[in-house]
């Protein structure tokens, strides 16, 4: 009977935490109202986390309470809402362009380093495997055509 009693007892405290679970629906958009596709929204401080699709639209599971949430996409400063969740609720996140500028852009005409290692690899010698002697070469490639 004790077992019965208790069994009830947490399946119904389960049922209870569940239900406390809010929808955060929301939307990601730039300045100009253009969605923002495959925007990361992320609750601060947690592992909790979700991706907006190609139309820039989200959904987020968060328990009751405020929750601060950010969204952040590759060209866009990083942009923080506070969001008090006691129902199922919707967002719309609006980022702002972000930009850089270089002071100085310095092209040379050295020849690129993976040059001097192939040099050096091929001076070494042939490669061996616990001294056994080289590896035996399966095959060479002479080129080929292809269309």
């Amino acid at each position: 009977m004790k077992q019965l009693v208790l069994l009830s007892f947490l399946t119904l405290f389960t049922v209870s935490i569940k239900a406390q679970s809010h929808h955060l629906k929301g939307v990601v958009k730039d300045k100009k109202g253009i969605p923002v596709p495959f925007a990361s929204i992320f609750e601060t401080n947690t592992n909790k986390g979700t991706s907006a699709n190609g139309e820039g639209a989200f959904t987020f599971t968060l328990p009751s309470g405020t929750h601060e949430i950010v969204a952040t996409a590759v060209g866009f400063k990083p942009k923080t809402v506070l969001v008090t969740l006691n129902q199922d609720d919707s967002v719309r996140i609006e980022l702002e362009k972000e930009s850089y500028t270089l002071q100085e852009v310095v092209i040379g005409n050295q020849e690129d380093p993976a040059y001097a290692i192939i040099r050096k690899a091929i001076k070494s010698g042939p490669i061996t495997l616990n001294n056994r002697g080289p590896i035996p070469r399966m095959y060479t490639s002479k080129g080929c055509n292809a269309y």
